[in-house]
């Protein structure tokens, strides 16, 4: 038993004390599921007010354990570390009750060649590490465990079967290692009616397990699945207080089918053709076909989205405010149909132009739109045109350039057209450049005109690596050192490129160290700009443009 609670005999406490302190005269086995049950911020702001509730914390049973094998020897710690271990534990078996464990972690990094190299003396280590893994974990499992995390990497280890046989779980975390569940998982009857929050890492498992372990956790609020092997499909059903889902790199070959009425956040980064449901009700099954998504979430906040083979995205959510897409993988316009009034911020990466509709009337003037392209298609007319589409004055423009300049293979999403290019070009927030190493000098030029052609930034920002500095010398010559009255132009009357619209260019220049203000460089000082630009991190030019000529 614990020490008995405290009174306040203080005639000077004010009320609040007191009536801070009223909760702790509840039974002790209630107070440890209430302090355990409140997120970590709630339980310190408790502490504060309460000092047997600080006592209470405090009193709380941790189990931590790390190795790392790059800076601790296998041999030299093994015979030590074993019996540690071993010894730490002992108070688990010794008690006639059942212990409450806020904490359990086991945290172990193994060389690579612990799973690639086979011989007499890895597998001894090898066997001897996982007899005393599962006895560890089988002892503290006859406790009551709220938080479990369990991580192996290079190692082949098996979790025992019955790790999720405990019903008190509030959070499971297991990363790089292997699930099997045993032959009776997927049908006895079991439940997890604790568990909150699900993480699974790098682990070889089936879906008929993952299917099994969300079933049975009505109480769930937070999915994380991270390349599952063995998996695929997946079905999230019947789960009220789910509101946050996160699927990555995670190749599905058949459906995957997400209800959950509260969802906010849904993150998936899938590989593959796939059939995708995802709704706030049933709606009969609802069969989409393959290439095609579908978000219907009432409450849906934040989605990120990326697949290598979308072809149709279809969202409905009246309260979504920021979505992102990335479609690299593809070659073919992305098709994506939008009726989401609240959305503040539109995030799209991609080799390709995407077509958008009903994005149009609902943006605001606040809302920020994000473009990452690359590859086939140059920034040019095209980009211009979506920019156009759109027409937003605050538009943060991110182009990153992954290969030459194409400029006839531009592809065409189905209803922006190639139009006469009118002046002036419409303003942007803010551009930013990453050239990869393999960029040709003679690319700088088409790069420089076909940009600032499109498009007038009020910043643009460059990052300033080594393989960069013959492209920051060319940029800086440009932009420095340019005509006042630009003589360009003239075979073209009723176009006037860049350079008759630029006024002025300040170059502001963060160092590589964090803690020094950034330096601002007026003038046509090229070579003392370029001087500072060598040991700078990010370069960015600050653009003053006039819309007259």
């Amino acid at each position: 038993m614990r020490e008995e609670k405290e009174t306040d005999t203080n005639d000077s406490d004010s009320d609040s004390d007191s009536d801070a302190d009223m909760i702790t005269h509840l039974p002790d086995h209630i107070l440890d599921n209430i302090l355990l049950l409140l997120p970590a911020a709630d339980a310190a702001v408790m502490a504060t007010v309460s000092k047997y509730w600080l006592n209470l914390w405090n009193s709380l049973i941790t189990v931590h354990f790390s190795f790392n094998e790059t800076t601790q020897g296998l041999q030299s710690c093994l015979p030590t570390l074993l019996p540690c271990v071993k010894d730490s534990l002992n108070f688990l078996g010794s008690s006639d009750e059942n212990l409450i464990i806020h904490s359990f972690v086991f945290n172990m990094h193994f060389a690579k060649g612990r799973r690639q190299f086979h011989n007499r003396h890895n597998m001894l280590y090898i066997s001897k590490i996982t007899t005393c893994l599962d006895d560890w974990i089988s002892l503290v499992l006859q406790n009551d465990v709220k938080h479990l995390k369990i991580r192996f990497s290079n190692l082949t280890y098996h979790v025992p079967p019955d790790i999720f046989c405990g019903t008190c779980f509030l959070t499971v975390h297991l990363e790089d290692c292997y699930f099997t569940g045993g032959p009776s998982f997927c049908t006895r009857d079991s439940s997890f009616n604790c568990l909150t929050e699900l993480v699974l890492v790098n682990v070889e498992t089936s879906s008929c397990i993952v299917h099994k372990i969300l079933s049975d956790s009505p109480l769930l609020e937070k999915v994380v699945l991270r390349n599952l092997t063995i998996m695929d499909s997946l079905m999230v059903c019947n789960l009220p207080r789910l509101s946050y889902v996160e699927v990555v790199e995670q190749a599905l070959e058949h459906r995957i089918e997400i209800r959950a009425p509260n969802l906010s956040t849904l993150i998936l980064q899938l590989d593959g053709s796939i059939e995708g449901f995802f709704s706030d009700r049933f709606t009969g099954g609802g069969n989409f076909g393959s290439k095609k998504f579908v978000f219907e979430h009432a409450m849906l906040e934040t989605l990120k989205l990326c697949s290598n083979s979308c072809s149709k995205i279809k969202v409905a959510c009246s309260n979504l405010r920021t979505m992102s897409l990335s479609n690299k993988g593809s070659a073919n316009p992305l098709h994506v149909e939008v009726d989401a009034p609240k959305l503040e911020q539109l995030d799209y990466e991609g080799y390709v132009i995407p077509s958008f509709y009903g994005v149009t009337s609902l943006l605001k003037p606040t809302v920020t739109l994000k473009l990452c392209l690359g590859g086939c298609p140059a920034l040019d007319v095209a980009t211009r045109s979506c920019i156009e589409m759109f027409n937003q004055p605050t538009v943060h423009l991110t182009y990153f350039y992954r290969g030459f300049f194409r400029a006839q293979k531009i592809l065409w999403p189905g209803q922006v057209q190639q139009t006469e290019v009118t002046s002036p070009p419409p303003k942007v927030k803010c551009l930013t450049w990453s050239l990869k190493f393999s960029t040709p000098s003679y690319a700088y030029q088409l790069l420089l005109d076909g940009s600032l052609c499109t498009c007038h930034p009020s910043v643009l920002r460059v990052k300033a690596l080594a393989s960069n500095w013959e492209f920051m010398e060319f940029l800086c010559h440009e932009l420095l050192n340019r005509e006042e009255n630009p003589s360009c132009c003239k075979d073209e009357p009723e176009f006037r490129c860049w350079r008759h619209y630029l006024k002025s260019v300040d170059i502001q220049i963060q160092s590589q160290s964090e803690t020094e203000k950034p330096e601002t460089f007026r003038g046509k000082a090229l070579k003392k700009t370029l001087n500072h630009i060598s040991t700078s991190e990010e370069v960015q030019f600050n653009m003053n443009w006039s819309r007259d000529l």
